[in-house]
């Protein structure tokens, strides 16, 4: 995954060509944190990761390692291997040897994809839920995942399985059971955090990244109900 990392503007300088821009900040000017005015391209478009990133001893100016929940740049390809990694049990494929080999262990894998918002089986996530926003924030989550199938899953009802939302309008699909995965890149941008709810709902149905799973879901299934 050599297309992959955080804040390519200062870790991947030679690839910008190919990095797209996102937005501005949200809170340019009014100090809230400060941060610098202009379009933002290659570094994080959350204001307030941003300022982190420059302003905390473990991630230095010169190469910050990311805030963990926003501004990883990748590709389809990229994103593709990490999800058929998944796909196929923690393991890649070694061209030059032509076997798989270990890469994830079993457990990071399991906590990748199943339910964790439990305390000992009892839900800590709230069920149902009223939007996309509220299934985000609130819904029943694996590890780093939003979990397919829950009322307002940005990623449809049809598919079962995980998946991530970017909040600049990046989806990342991966069901299981089928063997399949969907990347969905855009630069949409990240929504205002003065109006994030709204902005938010908004995004995702301009997008349509749950239109998109019901539609492969609907490609994968034949006339008779079973998957191909």
């Amino acid at each position: 995954m050599s297309d992959t990392d955080f804040e390519p503007l200062l870790t991947m300088a030679s690839k910008m060509s190919r990095v797209a821009g996102t937005g501005e900040f949200a809170h340019a000017g009014d100090g809230t944190p400060p941060v610098p005015g202009g379009y933002r391209r290659g570094e994080v478009q959350d204001d307030q990761d941003w300022w982190t990133q420059r302003h905390n001893a473990q991630f230095p100016s010169t190469a910050p390692t990311g805030a963990g929940c926003d501004g990883l740049f990748s590709t389809a390809l990229d994103l593709g291997k990490f999800a058929q990694a998944l796909l196929d049990g923690g393991q890649i494929w070694d061209p030059y040897n032509c076997e798989y080999v270990p890469f994830f262990a079993t457990a990071t894998v399991s906590g990748l994809l199943h339910w964790q918002t439990h305390d000992n089986g009892v839900p800590i996530g709230t069920d149902p839920v009223a939007s996309f926003t509220d299934n985000l924030i609130n819904a029943h989550k694996a590890f780093g995942f939003e979990l397919l199938g829950l009322d307002w899953a940005a990623g449809g009802d049809s598919l079962q399985g995980v998946y991530k939302t970017g909040g600049a309008g990046t989806f990342l699909i991966i069901d299981p059971l089928r063997d399949l995965f969907i990347v969905v890149l855009t630069n949409h941008g990240l929504p205002d955090p003065d109006d994030f709810a709204d902005q938010f709902d908004a995004m995702i149905d301009e997008i349509g990244p749950d239109r998109i799973a019901e539609s492969v879901a609907l490609a994968v299934v034949d006339s008779g109900g079973s998957s191909s």
